[in-house]
């Protein structure tokens, strides 16, 4: 059945809205749809309300709502789509109770402009529930399925926005759990909200998809998929696409296992960013197992991962159930700061997990694999990456592998810890590092075992490794009653740390692959086989005495050596200087005369055979102007800078300087 409202308000409806026998209800009011505390649903086919324009057709026909004319009721077919107008008005959900209802197998759809739930719920168990906001001109395709009709956004070009606030919940648990899809631009799920889908029988669970044009956030809400208590099939998968995914405040993307059915998995690719900000409480993104089913796995793609204050990525298993594994790809950075508490009182620290806990009196399963491949790794103020098996566990924990440029840890963990049965490997750490690891303020890399378990082993390859003195910075791979696991060691350096115990009480920086009560692994490090201070050309430490290697001429007075230069010629001043390019010339002269009893005599024909030649020692600027050097020292001005010495040297050379 369709059913247009033509007009300029939006449909309230505060009842009972229903139809006859199995049919569908199609609700089009292009100014908007508001849904009242008491607005309830009361037929057996699927449910689609919108602010479209129109609902196309195969036979080129559009049921419209802004231009009705009478529909051939006799060729009308299956629709194919909803047709938006320039401006689609807001759908508002604020039903109470049960809220909107539809029968199992069937689909319940919101698509307008804005959609908001506040307060307002959708219940439909086994069936599915759509959420979509477009912008104007969209068409959004039809197809029916077995659940009823699938929603195709792929030629949507622009989003609007969606958000569920005051307790608000749109919910599909059941025996066999419906899929539930968002599409938007930014999506929230505030104030006690939720989208939840869930499996309590034999038959598969469903789906939750959220797809975002800008980003999704969630603040004291969640997404949940699960398989419950009871139920042994398994658990849908939560699947988020976005380019910015918060996630604060005690909220929970969670698609865990309570049964014998196998958990869901979380799979997060978010283009930009993804934020997980406890806020100072436990905030999650989590894939656990508390029954005979295995958790899920975990895996997030982005740019930038941000764990904050309580906010966790984790999958684990309490009981025989297998963990999952939790893999990151971050492209930038990984930053894990700080830690929370939980409602009791204890602490919860920041990080990233795969764990195996021992709560039940069961034999537990194993722990999953825990993988981190990134530009840039910070683990600070208590912030930690852990794959574990609790002490009284009977499963094995996985393993952990970094792959990264750079690792940082202030103040941070990465631990491997096993709690087994004796002759069985303990967890191991690989960490592969191309440029530099470092590790300050009483961190941690450890692979330990309690109990008869073997200390894992840890193996390090970084371009240098530098650990902070004295600031009891540890890297250790012991077991107690075991035998101590096997660190290797390959850098270009390493400096600040070096093997022996390790000791709480200590402020060192130690290496340490020992065993309380069975044998010690081994430590093998191997640096850079040349090293490049080895190359190095070590200096004298002898002071030269340079006064003998500059010669006295017989016009410096007894003076020390000097090199002076004046005015402009064709060598620098100084060696950072470049030549200018001028050329100084120094043309010959005609000998100097001089006077002797008062006669003028040519040098050259008159110089007395004992007269010494000596070197010019100055320079003056004589009557014509010129240049002419001369046999005392001068100053800057041509001055004598000092009394003449009693030998007088007989020629003189006269330059002059272009």
């Amino acid at each position: 059945m369709f059913n247009c409202v033509t007009g300029s308000n939006p449909s309230n409806i505060l009842g009972i809205l229903g139809v006859l026998g199995n049919a569908n209800l199609f609700l089009i009011n292009p100014k908007g749809i508001i849904f009242g505390t008491n607005a309830q649903l009361d037929l057996g086919g699927s449910f689609v309300a919108s602010t479209a324009d129109s609902i196309v057709f195969d036979n080129d026909f559009e049921f419209s709502a802004s231009d009705p004319q009478a529909p051939p009721l006799l060729t009308i077919n299956i629709p194919l789509g909803l047709q938006f107008g320039k401006t689609p008005g807001t759908i508002i959900n604020r039903s109470k109770g049960e809220g909107l209802q539809v029968q199992p197998g069937k689909t319940i759809a919101l698509v307008g402009g804005d959609v908001l739930m506040e307060s307002g719920i959708i219940f439909a168990p086994g069936a599915k529930i759509e959420l979509g906001s477009v912008t104007d001109e969209s068409l959004i395709h039809l197809t029916p399925i077995a659940f009823g009709w699938d929603l195709d956004y792929e030629g949507v070009e622009n989003f609007q926005n969606i958000q569920l606030s005051e307790g608000a919940f749109a919910q599909t648990r059941g025996e066999s759990g419906g899929d539930i899809q968002l599409s938007g631009k930014r999506i929230a799920i505030i104030s006690g909200s939720g989208i939840v889908t869930g499996n309590q029988g034999v038959n598969p669970g469903g789906s939750i998809t959220v797809t975002t044009s800008e980003s999704l956030e969630l603040d004291n809400g969640e997404l949940t998929s699960g398989s419950s208590f009871g139920a042994t099939g398994v658990a849908g998968d939560i699947t988020v696409m976005t380019r910015q995914l918060t996630v604060t405040n005690s909220s929970f993307i969670d698609a865990s296992s309570l049964g014998a059915g196998q958990g869901g998995n979380v799979i997060v690719n978010a283009t930009e960013s993804v934020e997980v900000n406890g806020e100072g409480k436990l905030t999650q993104l989590t894939t656990q197992a508390f029954g005979t089913g295995n958790a899920g796995n975990l895996k997030v793609t982005t740019e930038r991962l941000i764990l904050r204050d309580g906010g966790q990525i984790t999958s684990s298993t309490f009981s025989s159930g297998n963990g999952g594994n939790v893999s990151v790809d971050a492209s930038e950075y990984v930053e894990v700061i700080g830690s929370g508490s939980l409602f009791d009182g204890r602490d919860i620290k920041s990080g990233l997990f795969a764990q195996t806990n021992s709560s039940f009196p069961i034999d537990n399963g194993n722990g999953g694999n825990l993988s981190i491949n990134t530009g840039s790794l910070s683990i600070q103020d208590g912030g930690t990456i852990s794959v574990a098996a609790d002490e009284g566990s009977t499963g094995r924990a996985g393993n952990l592998e970094i792959d990264a440029n750079s690792l940082f840890l202030n103040q941070g963990t990465i631990t491997a810890e096993t709690a087994q049965s004796a002759g069985e490997e303990g967890a191991n750490i690989t960490l592969e590092i191309s440029d530099l690891l470092r590790i300050e303020n009483e961190s941690q890399i450890s692979a330990t075992a309690s109990g008869l378990a073997d200390g894992g082993n840890i193996d390090i390859d970084a371009g240098f490794v530098i650990a902070f003195p004295n600031q009891n910075n540890d890297i250790i791979a012991r077991a107690a009653q075991g035998n101590g696991g096997n660190i290797d060691i390959a850098t270009n350096a390493i400096f600040g740390i070096a093997e022996r115990s390790s000791t709480p009480v200590n402020n060192t920086n130690d290496i340490d692959p020992s065993s309380e009560f069975g044998l010690d692994g081994t430590v093998n490090i191997n640096e850079l086989e040349v090293n490049p201070a080895e190359t190095l050309e070590e200096l004298p430490v002898e002071i030269i005495d340079v006064t003998g290697l500059v010669e006295e001429t017989l016009c410096q007075q007894a003076r020390g050596s000097e090199f002076i230069v004046t005015g402009k010629g064709g060598i620098a001043p100084s060696p950072t200087q470049t030549r200018d390019g001028e050329i100084s010339e120094v043309n010959l002269v005609e000998p100097a005369t001089f006077e002797e009893d008062g006669e003028v005599v040519g040098a050259q024909a008159l110089r007395p055979a004992e007269e010494e030649i000596i070197e010019a020692q100055g320079w003056i600027i004589n009557a014509r102007g010129m240049v002419e050097l001369v046999a005392h020292k001068t100053d800057v001005n041509g001055s004598p800078a000092q009394p003449k010495n009693a030998k007088t040297c007989n020629a003189n050379i006269t330059t002059e300087t272009k």
